[in-house]
């Protein structure tokens, strides 16, 4: 285990239940991200490495937080999953939450009126 390494990314977060919530950097894509060995690198990766767990992302996985908290860095709620389940877990769910949106939003359209004002 890596205490200088965890301490750094530690003193970065704040506890939200049995999160580590990330309170530096974000990438664009939510993802939280750190400078570490002169470089740019995800904040989630190198709790791994600070807790001594495999941090190389294979080819055709992807790199989760099982919380579904975005900013969490917490090591035990960080999975590597096939891109596939990945895809089928979260990516549609998503796509479904967007579309129930989108029928709001068109719900809502449909019911405002204009007015001479």
């Amino acid at each position: 285990m890596n205490t200088d390494l965890l301490k750094k990314i530690e003193s970065r977060c704040e506890e939200v239940g049995d999160c580590l919530e990330w309170q530096g950097h974000v990438s664009a894509g939510g993802s939280p991200r750190m400078y570490h060995d002169g470089k740019m690198q995800s904040a989630r990766k190198l709790m791994l490495k600070a807790h001594g767990k495999p941090c190389d992302v294979p080819p055709k996985h992807k790199l989760v937080c099982t919380c579904e908290n975005h900013r969490c860095v917490n090591a035990d709620h960080i999975a590597i999953v096939p891109l596939a389940k990945f895809v089928r877990e979260r990516l549609v769910a998503n796509t479904n939450h967007q579309i129930r949106a989108a029928k709001i939003a068109k719900a809502r359209r449909k019911s405002a009126k204009l007015t001479a004002d």
